[in-house]
């Protein structure tokens, strides 16, 4: 009710603001300097802004309170999805906005949220597809794998579109991997609709209370019966948070050994992929700590060799899609300069971690990237 009201009030001021052409971050700044309060403001005033000024508008706010406010960095993709929501709720026809490459800050967050929502209100499939091509045509070359993230959107809301799968895991899996085949039946697209899907079941938990109830050795079951090789894949390094949601909080190794007492016969799989996860978490909340570098070696050189590289690749991915927009390979470079002391044959940045940089810098930008990396760390893009 409070943060509702409170972006009511917002929406007024910089309405008023615009009008009266006041400094667009004015009321914006004001926030209270108390942390939980705060952050609901610095959403609700980045929601006016987009609302009032547009797209482009807001997300230059948002990027003002990345940099101003470090609690806010490991939500910056979800304050992004929720002016994907609300901006489909004022502008149901995308048509009339205006794509930049702002848009695609906080690890695409707007546009994983904008077609997810479409595409649960409309339920059209063609429709959600048109968003993602318009919009990429849009933007260009500037954002390279925007199109990609766009169908991950859409593999958010395939599990939950027929009523009658709802609850049957099985059934809603089975027919949102049918479902991606036909919508993008190969390339990126496919791989990003199917890792949407199983995105979405493994953190909705009511799914999870279900899932988890089916006692098995192996926690990620449902992956091993995948027959397509690419869902399961996918369904690997997706659905493994409804493994980690329900693990008790704390940090890398508390969790770690949490989950390797509560499913010792666990596929090697599934471990890696909880691995993989829980480095990528401790990134994503810990992205602005001087000391996450330290941190990441001691709990990666804590595990077996097997399972070194995993880590590894977790942490530098996390990295690579919350760090600060545009400087993510700086971010990276030390990072694996820290890993490399100490540690043999590190894959550091991780593969994945450089293809993400490929999508999300320009083309000249990321050549620049690949430059200075084999530089300081002799490795190639």
């Amino acid at each position: 009710m409070l943060v509702g009201l409170m972006g009511f009030l917002l929406l007024v001021g910089f309405w008023i603001m615009h009008e009266r052409r006041v400094p667009k971050d004015a009321v914006a700044l004001s926030c209270s300097p108390q942390s939980g309060v705060r952050t609901a403001c610095e959403t609700n005033a980045v929601l006016a802004e987009t609302r009032v000024l547009g797209l482009k508008a807001g997300f230059e706010l948002l990027r003002k309170f990345y940099d101003k406010d470090p609690l806010l960095r490991p939500d910056c993709h979800a304050v992004a999805m929720d002016i994907g929501r609300e901006t489909y709720k004022a502008f149901p026809d995308y048509r009339k906005l205006i794509f930049t490459s702002e848009s695609a800050w906080c690890n695409y967050g707007f546009y994983q949220e904008y077609p997810n929502v479409l595409l649960l209100k409309t339920g059209n499939i063609e429709e959600a597809r048109a968003f993602c091509e318009y919009a990429a045509d849009k933007v260009g070359d500037s954002v390279p794998g925007l199109r990609a993230e766009c169908f991950r959107g859409i593999g958010r809301a395939l599990p939950y579109l027929r009523p009658a799968d709802q609850g049957d895991v099985r059934k809603m899996a089975s027919f949102a991997v049918g479902t991606c085949k036909q919508a993008a039946p190969v390339g990126e697209e496919y791989v990003s609709c199917l890792s949407g899907s199983f995105n979405q079941l493994g953190r909705s938990k009511s799914i999870a209370e279900q899932y988890l109830a089916i006692k098995s050795a192996d926690p990620l079951w449902l992956c091993g019966e995948q027959t397509d090789r690419q869902a399961a894949i996918q369904c690997y390094g997706n659905f493994k948070w409804v493994v980690v949601n329900a693990l008790t909080l704390g940090d890398f190794k508390t969790m770690l050994q949490h989950f390797t007492s509560t499913y010792p016969a666990a596929h090697e799989a599934s471990i890696r992929s909880v691995i993989w996860t829980l480095a990528y978490e401790e990134a994503r909340k810990n992205v602005s700590k001087e000391s996450l570098s330290a941190e990441a070696a001691e709990d990666c050189t804590s595990l077996p060799l097997s399972s070194q590289n995993d880590c590894i690749s977790g942490f530098s991915v996390g990295i690579a899609k919350h760090g600060t927009p545009n400087t993510q390979h700086l971010a990276l470079i030390s990072f694996c300069k820290v890993m490399a002391q100490g540690m043999h044959e590190v894959a550091c940045p991780s593969q994945q971690a450089i293809e993400y940089l490929r999508g999300f810098y320009t083309p000249a930008h990321f050549q620049e990237a690949c430059k200075l990396m084999k530089s300081e760390l002799g490795i190639e893009c």
